[in-house]
């Protein structure tokens, strides 16, 4: 790992037992959109500059990069992603000590801390992969819990150790980030934001990581990691880059046979009005489990 990063880490309190933080890390935290948005800040801000994230979206530098270096038109992200692609980035370097964040009204403001870490992770690739892999090392072993991880390696690496992996993590995502507060579907959530941890580790480790939520035959890729790529939900909705998640959900709903859709309202716990959640159809499940530390 590049010294300035290490440092950089090493030297910032990332014990999530002592310095509580939800989204330490998020679905959106990729090498290839921190690289972006790293490379974005150096571009855009000074040292003395504060920024916002709604500052960031609509720079006309910003726009051209998510065309140019993710194929992400503009209009296909809704406004809920759209304020993510550089969020989850924005506070994960916030809580490693990169960034500086102060809150006005509903309104984060960002800063720069550390302004030789972000020039080396900018445009960088290969580089924010190592920070994040870095970076959840350390926020991992500070609380005490990167043994989630190691047993994990350890093992068969089959599907039933990803099992226990996952249970594992669900109750440690409980009790750090968060899930399952204010009604919020722990499970799925957790299940999302798994390989985002899991999968960096596995190219540092070379092991098995996660795809499609079960336990990947081989090791992981870069291409894996990348927010740019299609992931497994939008192949499932054959959906392009051009078209929202939820247009294109609509849209296959629409497309169902009126035989199909009336034999899913006969389903019991269905409701009999004409409205059916295309999550029904295209909908994901629940994980649960316990976290218990190896025995000695």
């Amino acid at each position: 790992m590049d010294s300035t990063i290490e440092e950089a880490l090493s030297a910032r309190l990332l014990d999530l037992r002592k310095r509580p933080y939800t989204r330490f890390i998020d679905q959106k935290c990729t090498p290839d959109l921190l690289s972006l948005t790293t490379a974005l800040i150096v571009e855009l801000y000074g040292i003395d500059d504060e920024f916002s994230n709604p500052e960031l979206q609509r720079e006309d530098e910003a726009k051209r990069a998510l065309a140019i270096e993710l194929n992400k038109a503009s209009s296909s992200l809704t406004r809920r992603e759209n304020d993510k692609v550089f969020m989850h980035s924005l506070k994960m370097l916030t809580y490693a000590g990169i960034l500086s964040e102060r809150k006005v009204g509903n309104t984060y403001y960002f800063s720069i801390e550390n302004i030789r870490a972000l020039r080396k992770l900018a445009n960088d690739e290969r580089r924010s992969l190592e920070f994040i892999t870095g970076y959840i090392t350390e926020t991992f072993s500070q609380t005490d819990s990167i043994w989630i991880f190691e047993e994990f390696k350890s093992s068969s690496q089959d599907a039933e150790a990803y099992s226990i992996l996952r249970k594992r993590f669900l109750q440690f995502a409980r009790r750090h980030m968060g899930a399952g507060k204010k009604g919020s579907d722990s499970g799925l959530e957790t299940r999302r934001i798994l390989p985002k941890i899991m999968n960096p580790l596995a190219i540092k480790w070379n092991m098995n990581g996660s795809i499609k939520g079960r336990v990947s035959k081989s090791g992981i890729s870069m291409m894996d990691l990348r927010y740019g790529r299609v992931n497994a939900r939008d192949q499932k909705l054959q959906r392009s880059s051009e078209t929202s998640r939820k247009e294109r959900a609509e849209q296959r709903f629409q497309s169902l046979s009126p035989r199909y859709i009336g034999s899913i309202r006969r389903i019991p716990g269905n409701s009999s009005s004409s409205h059916i959640s295309t999550e029904r159809i295209f909908g994901t499940r629940k994980c649960s489990g316990e976290l218990d530390p190896p025995h000695s």
